[in-house]
């Protein structure tokens, strides 16, 4: 019977079915750190089967957050992480129901707190990036090539992976476009570069790249 499936079990389901849609590492990462807590808290404490997760049970779950701290920093957890936690087990739920595993599908009857707004505590200042890009100076021709990495990063919002896995065909240079082939949950997206960043690629791809990548693969 589906309704004796372990919880254990059930997560290993999961985890299964969310690599199979492919999604990043990271985020199954995630997921599975988040639900392993989830798991683990209610076997203890109300029961083994997924016949045993219930709306009352997810509460008492919930409550159990506000004391449970950080395992390395030994702090509290905010309320963000809470909800990220909560909005795993939703999910896991979700799937649950879907797959005729629960039910009820819990996953509608449990809200997931609201966020909280965040004030950004500190932005760059325009003459701090300039003194960050100036520092690339000091490197000859590996300073071209970071002050274009830094221009790509910066003016078109990237993140790390995603600035490590462009290549030079993802440069349409007539268009002022980048093409970014893997971004988050390997989506791909279109990013506007401005002219000026464009020189600096243009200067390190044409006129530095060939003599720094000379022996390389």
């Amino acid at each position: 019977m589906p309704q004796d499936l372990s919880l254990i079990a059930a997560l290993q389901k999961y985890i299964e079915n969310c690599q199979l849609d492919e999604l990043s590492p990271r985020t199954i990462e995630g997921k599975e750190s988040n639900l392993r807590l989830f798991v683990k808290w209610y076997i203890v404490n109300v029961g083994l089967h997924v016949s045993d997760l219930s709306v009352e049970g997810i509460k008492q779950f919930m409550k159990y957050l506000h004391a449970y701290r950080d395992p390395q920093t030994k702090k509290l957890i905010g309320k963000a992480t809470r909800r990220n936690k909560i909005t795993a087990v939703r999910m896991f739920c979700l799937f649950l129901y879907r797959n005729e595993l629960i039910q009820v599908n819990l996953a509608e009857k449990v809200q997931t707190p609201k966020a909280g707004k965040n004030i950004t505590q500190a932005v760059l200042q325009p003459d701090e990036v300039a003194a960050i890009a100036n520092q690339t100076a000091y490197r000859g021709e590996k300073g071209i090539r970071d002050a274009a990495m830094l221009a790509v990063f910066y003016g078109c919002g990237l993140r790390r992976n995603e600035g490590v896995m462009l290549d030079v065909g993802d440069i349409n240079f007539d268009r002022s476009m980048l093409h970014v082939r893997k971004g988050k949950n390997y989506k791909e997206r279109f990013v506007p570069i401005s002219k000026t960043n464009l020189k600096y690629l243009t200067e390190y791809i044409y006129d530095h790249r060939p003599e720094l990548t000379k022996g390389s693969k």
